[in-house]
Order: structure tokens, then C-alpha cells, then sequence
């Protein structure tokens, strides 16, 4: 039996294993639910309507992974009766390991022990919170209170058990409710932190009560969202203070009392919330619209916005290397009159810092308000600190998939700094420089690799083109004085860096078909018979038959089957006219006629570069593309153009 028997005969109980499997239910299960004798298996889907399946299985998933207990309202029939009833969901642990899910289905909210309230405890921890709020709920994912605060029942009027499964809105009026949802739901969307949410709730009796209410979302240590802790502060005296009526001396003295504390507490702490706020959204803007070119000039101007918001002497980040060996100060903001660390905060051996690297490990910040104070465990950290002259610093871990990469830090070298409510904000920015600095180092790594396969493709391609020039040595250089015109062209015509590439690449293959054609032919002094220039011909066709079988990003094969074809149709292999003919491959021909005609060949004597110019001036918008001619000619007559000696 693992069914605590004390539990009230008002509290429906049932066990389920982690698949959601019946396992054991208690004498008032049985009550209110009839399990069919036909089905060997119940589930939770056999127990409740239809459309509640997928709340339940949520439930059930969220307290598996949690291994937390879970409070939630669902309306349910239950017997003859229709209502919201609160459902408690914890682990169902034995000897240490988890089983399954144990449920409680209270009917009546009194029956919520003090013994189930204590075990919501965890909930309760005030830490990092603005001091002096009114009272503080913690809320699942889906907005049901999981914890309360005491002084909340005093305040309202509802006592624990009344509150607890709830959501806020079940205490508003609907059009406040909706009011603030509207408001709330892009935090929610996004996970954010909010501040300054100004809320009306019901108390018990009737009366209404204005908040002003900050929220911290909770994730489990796996980054998994848990919900909101929130602090509320109460400004309705504040909301409805009358200058015109008058009112008695001790009204008037706790309004008074009421605008000093609210206003002091409140304008100062959301206006310098707001303040950071805006600086990240600035700074997370600039990283997502930032090229990858500039981004770490933007890291280095957004820790000085930073720097000046929070208002201390000094941010910086460090990384750590892929051993997580080494630490280095990559990027550092000092304000005026600081002295810079980043020169000496070089390679340094992580071991050294073991107690911060285990806090940070644990994607845990680092929040010490007096360095002086620090703890014997913390003996090294705090001598290394106190030499360079820090008073308070705040340091918060950079987590890329579970992984610690580096930390932000702040130092406060001339005043102590308390940092309270904006460590959230903080921790919000870590996690956009993480993602700006992953994004910098697989730029790198990509850029390498594109590096790596760029000469790869150099070397492959130019091995090709060596294996012509065996074939027909006096070619010899030919294809890259080609390639050299014809980016020359490119680069006059003010064509991009792609086209340029493409260009390159097709010139050094251009002449790949030539390797499959006889060399005593390609070599022949006298002039060629008809068969043997026909077979000369083939060449682009043969060209393309090899480099089609590669996939290119660009059209090589195309431009080098296409290089010998001429604007009026004169060409070959296919006689294409105009536009039919690819524009590089118009680029192409043009160098390769100059080239060639200005180089010396075996059935000939070099007929130099004048010849070769007056060839395309001659022809120019007839058998070549006229921009393309005009390009070259500029090149040659007005830019001084000469081909390389290699």
C-alpha cells in the first residue's frame, strides 16, 4: 500500500506509473469513478472527459521532469457535481528513484493540510527579490498558483488552500483580467522578466485592491520554463489619494507614509529597470540586424551601454577554450579613469578558480556585494579581486548547451553595488552575448571551411587544366592568362564576386575536351583538314560531357560548352544567337580570341595583341557581345591591361 490513509475522505488519491497506468487508488476513488472490468488497463485518459486528456498528460510530464509537486484547478465532473477542483500531483518515489505520479483530488479545499503546504516550501525563497513588497506568488507555466505567500490571505481574505491551484485572474474582474493578459502575454510568449504590471484583484469581501507587480520567469536547471515568481506591491492608497477631501490626521499620515514608501521603492526601481531593459533590447536588436563582419565591434560598444546603465567601473567577457582549460579576457569596458585588466587576463589556467568555476558550471551566478567578506572557500577568488582593487562584482555564466563558453562579469572598484532586481536583466543579456559569441565562432569555423573547400576546388580544378596542357604543351598557360582577361572583363563591367568566381573557374576548364583530341592533330603545323578541325570542334562537348558529372553551385559546364558559340549564330556546337548564349560565356570567348591570337601556336607565329583587338573591334556587336568588346578594349587601350608573364 502506498496510499497515505490518513488523506481525508473527501481527497480522491490514485497512483499511476510513468506511463500513466492505474497503479492504486484509495476507498473514495471508487466512490465517484467506475473503472470498466472489460479494460486490464486504466489510464488517466479512462478517468476523465475527453477533452481534459491532454491537461492531464501535461501535468503528468511536467511533474516527471520536474520531480516537483504540481497544484492545478480542473473543471471535472465528479459524480453529480460539475466544479473547479484542486488537483495535487507529486513524484511517487520509492528507495530514491521515481515511479510514477501520485494524485490528490481535493473536494473540498480544507482538506489541504499544512503537511501539503510544507512541501511547497521550495517555493518560498526570497532571494534576489526587491525588498518591502506586499506579497510574493510563484505560478506554474500555465499561471496556477504553486506557492503564496502568507501575508497574502491578511491582505485579501482568502486563506492558503483557498488560493493555492488558482490563477490570478480568478480573482479580477473579467475586463481587468483581460486588461492585464493583453499586457502580460508578450513577456509570457518570450519568457521575459516583467516590471511595473499594474493589476486589480478582489478580496473575499468584496473590495479591490491595485498592484503593482514584477515577475522573474523560473526554468529547471535543463533551461525548461517552470513559471513566475512574482512580487506585488500594493499602490491603492497611493491610486486614490483626494487632495480636494479632506481626511483625518492618521488617514493622512499613512497615505503620506504610503506615496513616500511607494514612490521612493517603486519610481526608483522600475525606472532603473526600465532603464536596463531598454539598453538589452537595444543591445539584442543590434546583435540580430549587426553583420558578421562588425559584430564584435558591437560587443565592444554594447558593454559600454551596459556599463553606464548599472552604473559600475568595469564589464568584460571572458571564454574558455574547448578543453575548459584556459580562461581569456576577450572583450573589456572601463569606465573613465579605470584602469584596463584585459591585457593580463590572458590564457589563464581555470583550475586556479575552482570555486567559481563551480558555481558557474552549475549555470549559478556570482553576486557578492562585499569581495572583503568573501569566505575561506573563496579565499583565491578574493585575493586575485582585492588586488585589482574590486569592491563588489557580479558575475553570470554563459551556458551554450549545457556547456559552460565564458562569463559576463561587472566589477565596482570605486563604491560597493547591491545588486538586486536587475541580476534578471543581466542574466537575459548573458544569454544574448552567448548567442552572439556561438554565432561569431561557427562564422569562423564556417568561414575556415569554405576557405579549406575554395583551394580544394583551386587545386582540383587546376590539376584538370594541367592534364590539357600534357596533351598540348604549347597551350601552356593558356587557360589561366584566359581566366585572367576574362575576370579582368568581369570586374570592368562591374559584375559580383560570385560571377567573377564562376568566370574564374570556366576559363581554367575551358579547355578540359582538348585532352580527348589526338596531340600530333592539336599540335600539327600546317594548316588542318576539314576532318581534323571537325574533330577539333568537338572539344567544348567534350569539356561538358567531364564537368557535368560535377555538381558545381555554378554553371561551369555550361559556359565551357558555350565558349566557341558567337552572337549572329556562327558558332558551334549548337549555333546559339544573342541572349541564348550565357553571358559569361560571351565574356569567355572574347578572352580566349584575344588570348590566343596574341600567344604563339604551332600552325603559326604569335599574331600580337593588335591583331587581336582590332579582331573583336572589328566584330564587335557581330560575332561578339558589344559590352563585353568595349570592356576589353577599355581594359587594354585606357587601363593599361597586360597579361601576366606565368
Amino acid at each position: 500500500m502506498y496510499i497515505n490513509e490518513r488523506l481525508s475522505d473527501q481527497t480522491i488519491h490514485y497512483l499511476c506509473d510513468k506511463d500513466g497506468v492505474l497503479v492504486e487508488t484509495n476507498s473514495t476513488f471508487h466512490q465517484f469513478f467506475s473503472l470498466s472490468p472489460m479494460k486490464k488497463v486504466h489510464t488517466v485518459s479512462n478517468i476523465f472527459e475527453e477533452e481534459l486528456t491532454h491537461d492531464m498528460w501535461e501535468y503528468h510530464e511536467i511533474v516527471l521532469k520536474t520531480r516537483k509537486p504540481s497544484y492545478a484547478r480542473h473543471k471535472v465532473n465528479i459524480g453529480e457535481i460539475k466544479n473547479d477542483f484542486l488537483f495535487r500531483r507529486a513524484p511517487w518515489v520509492q528507495n530514491g528513484k521515481v515511479l510514477g505520479v501520485s494524485t490528490s483530488i481535493f473536494l473540498n479545499d480544507n482538506d489541504l493540510c499544512q503537511e501539503h503546504l510544507d512541501n511547497i516550501s521550495y517555493w518560498s525563497s526570497d532571494e534576489n527579490l526587491e525588498e518591502g513588497y506586499d506579497f510574493m506568488v510563484v505560478t506554474d507555466r500555465n499561471g496556477f498558483f504553486q506557492f503564496v505567500s502568507p501575508g497574502t490571505s491578511e491582505l485579501l481574505g482568502y486563506s492558503l488552500p483557498e488560493m493555492i491551484g488558482h490563477k490570478r485572474v480568478n480573482f479580477m474582474d473579467v475586463e481587468d483580467a483581460e486588461s492585464m493578459m493583453s499586457r502580460f502575454s508578450i513577456f509570457y510568449q518570450n519568457r521575459q522578466p516583467f516590471h511595473g504590471l499594474q493589476n486589480t484583484l478582489k478580496t473575499k469581501d468584496g473590495k479591490r485592491y491595485t498592484f503593482m507587480s514584477n515577475g522573474t520567469p523560473l526554468f529547471t536547471s535543463n533551461g525548461d520554463f517552470l513559471g513566475y515568481k512574482v512580487v506585488n506591491h500594493n499602490i491603492t492608497q497611493l491610486l486614490n489619494f483626494d487632495l480636494v477631501t479632506p481626511a483625518d490626521s492618521n488617514s493622512t499620515d499613512s497615505i503620506i507614509r504610503c506615496v513616500k514608501n511607494n514612490f521612493v521603492r517603486l519610481s526608483s526601481s522600475v525606472k532603473r529597470l526600465t532603464e536596463i531593459q531598454n539598453v538589452v533590447s537595444t543591445i539584442a536588436r543590434t546583435f540580430l540586424r549587426a553583420n558578421i563582419d562588425c559584430l564584435s565591434d558591437k560587443i565592444d560598444e554594447s558593454l559600454r551601454l551596459i556599463g553606464e546603465a548599472t552604473k559600475v567601473d568595469r564589464v568584460y567577457i571572458f571564454s574558455q577554450d574547448e578543453k575548459k582549460s584556459i580562461l581569456s579576457n576577450i572583450y573589456e569596458w572601463c569606465d573613465e579613469g579605470i584602469e584596463p585588466e584585459i591585457s593580463m587576463l590572458q590564457n589563464l589556467d581555470s583550475s586556479v578558480f575552482a570555486w567559481s568555476m563551480n558555481i558557474m558550471r552549475k549555470d549559478q551566478f556570482i553576486n557578492i556585494y562585499d569581495v572583503s567578506s568573501m569566505t575561506e572557500e573563496q579565499s583565491v577568488e578574493r585575493e586575485i579581486l582585492k588586488m585589482q582593487g574590486i569592491l563588489s562584482i557580479l558575475i553570470v555564466p554563459l551556458i551554450f548547451e549545457g556547456e559552460l563558453i565564458g562569463f559576463l562579469g561587472f566589477d565596482s572598484v570605486r563604491s560597493h553595488k547591491h545588486w538586486k532586481v536587475e541580476v534578471d536583466m543581466i542574466i537575459v543579456l548573458a544569454e544574448i552575448y552567448t548567442a552572439a559569441l556561438v554565432r561569431l565562432k561557427n562564422e569562423q569555423l564556417l568561414l575556415n571551411n569554405i576557405n579549406r573547400t575554395n583551394m580544394l576546388l583551386e587545386q582540383t580544378i587546376g590539376a584538370f587544366a594541367s592534364i590539357v596542357e600534357i596533351n598540348d604543351p604549347y597551350t601552356s598557360g593558356h587557360q589561366n592568362r584566359t581566366a585572367e582577361l576574362a575576370v579582368a572583363i568581369a570586374h570592368k563591367l562591374g559584375m559580383g564576386e560570385e560571377s567573377k568566381k564562376v568566370l574564374h573557374y570556366s576559363s581554367l576548364l575551358h579547355d578540359l575536351g582538348k585532352f580527348y583530341i589526338p596531340s600530333q592533330i592539336l599540335n600539327k603545323p600546317g594548316k588542318l583538314s576539314e576532318i581534323e578541325f571537325s574533330m577539333i570542334k568537338t572539344h567544348p562537348s567534350l569539356g561538358y560531357q567531364v564537368l557535368k558529372k560535377i555538381e558545381f553551385p555554378w554553371p561551369v559546364a555550361d559556359i565551357v560548352i558555350q565558349h566557341h558559340e558567337r552572337i549572329d549564330g556562327s558558332g558551334y556546337p549548337y549555333g546559339l544567337i544573342g541572349n541564348e548564349i550565357l553571358f559569361e560565356a560571351r565574356i569567355l570567348a572574347v578572352a580566349d580570341v584575344v588570348e590566343s591570337m596574341s600567344s604563339h601556336r604551332p600552325y603559326r607565329p604569335s599574331l600580337g595583341i593588335h591583331a587581336a583587338l582590332n579582331e573583336i573591334r572589328n566584330n564587335k556587336g557581330v560575332t561578339y557581345d558589344s559590352k563585353v568588346v568595349t570592356a576589353c578594349l577599355e581594359l587594354f587601350d585606357m587601363d593599361g591591361f597586360r597579361f601576366s608573364e606565368s
